[in-house]
């Protein structure tokens, strides 16, 4: 076991990948696709295409990190088992923006995403790793703390890049900055974090699980509480994904905003996004302590909810950026004490494998809110207008009712107490 202490440094030092990889992601999906689509094809099925390469994408995404986790865990060199994968995800996340930035057509942009993905999971993917591999538990949560800094600070500088280099065209500084922090935060730990680690000489070398013995320890009928959890992650994160991926288009048909105007807004749209996240995730994990997380999680998604109507009725720049940072409340105080409230839901024995099982959620829960493009465009053609926009708006709104049900029919109370779902005691 590791019992050396950490310093700061070190710590700020590890956990600055997060900001590289969000800061990416947040310009890359969809401001940056999207701006490449309105240049390759017409207008009128931007919106769909903008789902087939974001989805086409987290699919990549979603079998190409565990993959290059376990490469990476079973990888022996004179750099350890992380750094050749963090070194080469870097260099490829450049290649890839290159890539993307310059692609003539459909076939070229979709195959950058594919590649850009790939190598952003081999930063994600090992990185993940070095947190257990050189963080002693002592530490382990202000680690974590440090990472979610990381992330908000991608995702509020995310909007600033977008409204201040996208919206004006200027595209290859924005490729020339994406590409050198994408580089100094994934090379940053490689040089400070003690990474000459080999793997553990126990694992079998076929690496073989019995998948048909794993499935089988998935039953949800034991675990409801833990089924609740899914559906309400699921039904939030397709609201929220219907919402962020289709705004910058809502902002140009709708809002009649011109595609560096609306940009410029989107920028603002997610940096205050960010804020109202980083305004409320502190107070409301501490609050969740007292009145219990499901109430927060419920009271979240009525947010959230509250933010999705307002965008059908706003137009103006104002009433937009108030919407935005309403909806980022309600995310902030979602992811605050969503996590949390899983860890002490999953049974002991199989954490890692309901863990997961959990992430599957926000997968599909991603898919189905980006399957929104299709059903825009459709609507669009057969009405002649933009009302697309507001149905899909008022879909998410209902997706967040519903996930606000969802997590109600958890009983947080501890299990002699609760007469429905027997839940496993808090680890922490």
């Amino acid at each position: 076991m590791l019992n050396k202490r950490r310093s700061i440094p070190f710590l700020l030092a590890l956990n600055i990948t997060p900001f590289g990889v969000t800061l990416w992601s947040n310009v890359t999906n969809p401001n940056l696709y999207q701006y490449k689509l309105t240049r390759l094809v017409p207008h009128e099925i931007v919106n769909t295409l903008l789902s087939v390469v974001v989805i086409g994408g987290l699919l990549v995404a979603t079998f190409a990190q565990p993959l290059l986790g376990l490469l990476s865990d079973r990888t022996r060199s004179p750099l350890g088992r992380r750094a050749p994968f963090l070194i080469g995800g870097a260099f490829g996340v450049c290649a890839a923006l290159i890539a993307i930035a310059g692609a003539p057509s459909i076939a070229a942009l979709f195959a950058a995403v594919l590649f850009g993905q790939v190598a952003s999971n081999a930063i994600q993917g090992p990185w993940q790793a070095l947190s257990p591999d050189s963080v002693p538990d002592s530490q382990k949560g202000a680690s974590a703390s440090f990472k979610t800094i990381a992330e908000l600070a991608g995702v509020i500088i995310s909007g600033i890049v977008i409204s201040r280099l996208l919206a004006n065209d200027q595209l290859a500084l924005l490729v020339l900055i994406l590409s050198i922090v994408s580089i100094l935060t994934a090379l940053l730990p490689v040089v400070t974090v003690p990474d000459r680690s080999m793997p553990d000489s126990s694992m079998p070398d076929n690496g073989r699980v019995d998948l048909a013995v794993t499935l089988r320890r998935i039953n949800l009928r034991e675990h409801r509480a833990m089924g609740w959890w899914l559906l309400n992650r699921f039904l939030f994160w397709a609201g929220l994904i219907a919402i962020r991926g289709f705004i910058l288009g809502y902002l140009e048909d709708v809002g009649r905003y011109n595609e560096s105007a609306a940009q410029a807004l989107s920028g603002d749209f997610i940096t205050l996004l960010g804020l109202g996240v980083l305004v409320v995730t502190l107070p409301a994990g501490l609050l969740s302590d007292r009145v219990g997380r499901t109430r927060i999680i419920a009271l979240s998604s009525l947010v959230a909810c509250v933010g999705a109507l307002l965008l059908i009725f706003a137009h103006e720049a104002d009433s937009l950026r108030i919407a935005a940072f309403l909806a980022g409340c309600g995310v902030g105080m979602y992811f605050s004490v969503n996590w949390a409230l899983v860890t002490t839901l999953v049974p002991v024995q199989d954490a890692a494998l309901f863990l997961g099982i959990a992430n599957m959620a926000t997968t599909l829960g991603f898919a189905l809110g980006q399957l929104g493009g299709p059903l825009i465009d459709g609507i669009n053609h057969v009405t002649g207008t933009f009302n697309g926009y507001y149905v899909l708006f008022g879909l998410a709104a209902v997706l967040f009712l519903l996930s606000a049900a969802a997590i109600t029919r958890i009983d947080e109370r501890p299990s002699g107490a609760a007469a429905t779902v027997p839940v496993s005691p808090p680890e922490r």
